[in-house]
């Protein structure tokens, strides 16, 4: 149950991700860190490292 919990919250989080980029976007270093923690989010899922 818990690994379901911590998948649902993963996926959250990769569409919030995709939302942000969905928007317009300029290169701030906001755009910069979610980039980043988008990397990181799929990293987790797909077990591979990240394209940092």
């Amino acid at each position: 149950m818990v690994e379901l919990f911590a998948l649902d919250w993963r996926l959250s989080e990769i569409a919030e991700y995709a939302r942000w980029f969905a928007a317009p976007h300029t290169g701030t270093d906001d755009d910069r860190t979610a980039l980043a923690g988008l990397y990181e989010e799929l990293s987790d899922i797909t077990g591979c490292p990240s394209a940092e």
